[in-house]
C-alpha cells in the first residue's frame, strides 16, 4: 500500500469509522471486495497467459510468480477477514446487520472464503510445478 494513504488512513481512523456500526461495516467489506475482485482478475490472467505458457518461475517484475499476486490478493483477503471479524464481534454484541445488508453480507463471505480456498490449493500446485518450496505466505 502506498505509504501515504496508510498513514493517512490511520490518522484519520477510517477503519475504525468504517467498522463503527454493522451496516457501515458491511459498505466496507463490499468496498474491500471490489479490489479483491481486481486483484482476482489480474491473478486469473496471469495464470492464464503466463503461467500456462512458461516454466520460468520469475514474473516480469522479477518477483517470484506463484508469490507476489497471491500475496496481494491474500492480504486483500486477510482485511475481508478482520472486517467480518469485527462484524461478528458487533453481532455478539447485538448489534445486528438490517435485514437489507444481510444477503449481500452473506455473499461477500462465501465469495472470500471459497476464494481464499482455491487460491491456496493453486499456489500449492504452482509451488510444486516450479519447484518452490517456501509459498506459504498467502
Amino acid at each position: 500500500m502506498n505509504v501515504q494513504v496508510a498513514t493517512r488512513a490511520k490518522q484519520t481512523q477510517f477503519r475504525a469509522m468504517a467498522t463503527s456500526s454493522p451496516d457501515l461495516a458491511v459498505w466496507y467489506l463490499a468496498n474491500i471486495d471490489l479490489v479483491r475482485e481486481f486483484r482476482q482478475r489480474h491473478w486469473n490472467f496471469t495464470k492464464e497467459y503466463i503461467i500456462k505458457h512458461t516454466t520460468h518461475p520469475v514474473a516480469t517484475g522479477g518477483s517470484p510468480i506463484t508469490t507476489w499476486l497471491p500475496n496481494q490478493l491474500g492480504t486483500v483477503m486477510r482485511i475481508m477477514e478482520e472486517v467480518d471479524g469485527s462484524l461478528q464481534a458487533m453481532e455478539a454484541k447485538g448489534q445486528t446487520v438490517s435485514s437489507q445488508h444481510r444477503e449481500l453480507l452473506e455473499t461477500i463471505r462465501r465469495r472470500y472464503r471459497a476464494q481464499l480456498r482455491i487460491l491456496s490449493r493453486e499456489v500449492d500446485e504452482l509451488a510444486r510445478k516450479f519447484g518452490q518450496e517456501d509459498t506459504k505466505t498467502i
